[in-house]
């Protein structure tokens, strides 16, 4: 588009407006993923707690009260229902992570690694030939919030390959989404981009 802005300095003014208005739009756009990271973050937990809620025996989860579960005879989730809690926490937490991060590529890809790495460390400490050692380790954590249902977690908990297999899939999962997510906002935010105008007095 060719607008007619006077003399060359106001012309060069513009240009350099255009191109600092460019960068702060791209700047925008990596910053303005949080939001949409949040969102599908916490729509990943509320379908988590679905399905503890649904389709789990009542007192399956500590943070769900057996009170609270609405399970019966149907299962809504079907074969899912055992390892889509394992997918959903990676993925829910690695996204959560990553929108408080600077907004890099390596941060992101480093939040997802991380909590593929706890939450595969804790499902091979429910593994049997380890699940009692680390039970006695975290008897110490009995009656502090938040860590008291660490010992029980290994105890009562099943170690399953296919656990290890959804969680992997949800870090994956994540790191894809945080990508797609922010490549989607920056493409949004970029009107104009960086071209400068050409301007002609008549």
């Amino acid at each position: 588009m060719i607008h007619n802005v006077g003399s060359p300095n106001r012309r060069i003014a513009v240009c350099l407006k255009i191109r600092a208005t460019g960068c702060e739009a791209e700047g925008t756009a990596v910053h303005g993923s949080r939001i949409p990271l949040l969102v599908l973050a916490g729509l990943a937990l509320l379908l988590g707690v679905a399905v503890y809620g649904l389709d789990r025996p009542p007192g399956s989860a500590a943070f769900l009260p057996a009170a609270w579960s609405l399970a019966g005879s149907a299962r809504p989730f079907g074969a899912l229902a055992g390892q889509l809690p394992e997918f959903l926490h990676v993925f829910a937490f690695s996204l959560l992570t990553a929108a408080w991060l600077p907004a890099t590529w390596r941060a992101a890809w480093s939040a997802c690694a991380s909590w593929w790495l706890i939450d595969s460390l804790f499902e091979l400490g429910q593994h049997p030939k380890l699940a009692p050692l680390l039970a006695a380790a975290t008897s110490g954590l009995q009656g502090i919030p938040l860590l008291e249902h660490t010992p029980g977690y290994f105890i009562h908990g099943v170690f399953d390959p296919l656990d290890l297999a959804a969680i992997a899939l949800g870090a994956l999962a994540a790191a894809l989404c945080i990508q797609w997510v922010r490549i989607s906002q920056q493409q949004k935010k970029k009107a104009g981009g960086e071209s400068c105008i050409h301007v002609h007095s008549h």
